[in-house]
């Protein structure tokens, strides 16, 4: 698998959680209209790795350990992801906050391939939330 732009959230389509998955899905289904091809990864996976092609997208999911605590728990399965494809792109789209300190930690350890962010939410700015409705709680 080659990819002009391998994208990367903690879910995606028809995993919706709010808008920031809608605008992940418009943006995808877009470059692949204007002749790009796309690979979405994300972590909203129970019970194992799953590929499939939606709209032209391939879709990668991957099984991420807790949903509590998104910016720390998603760190480490980010960066392993980032890493486990730097051949097979030239660039990374990291859509919403949550995976993002992934998307850092892997530029500093000497990450190959640029990192680019769209951020659809608040949510990031607490690190353990779940949702920008929820309370933080002492790790902020």
């Amino acid at each position: 698998m080659t990819a002009d732009v391998i994208m990367l959230g903690e879910y995606y389509f028809p995993n919706n959680i709010g808008g920031a998955e809608v605008q992940a899905r418009r943006r995808a289904e877009g470059l692949v209209k204007a002749g790009l091809s796309v690979t979405v990864i994300s972590f909203d996976r129970n019970g194992g790795k799953k590929e499939q092609i939606i709209n032209g997208v391939n879709v990668i999911r991957y099984d991420v350990m807790t949903h509590t605590a998104k910016m720390l728990s998603l760190t480490l399965p980010v960066v392993q992801a980032l890493r486990k494809n730097e051949k097979q792109t030239d660039l990374y789209h990291i859509y919403n906050v949550h995976p993002l300190a992934g998307g850092g930690l892997y530029r500093v350890t000497q990450g190959r391939n640029p990192v680019i962010a769209t951020l659809d939410n608040f949510g990031g700015y607490c690190p353990t939330s779940t949702a920008i409705y929820k309370k933080c709680d002492l790790l902020c």
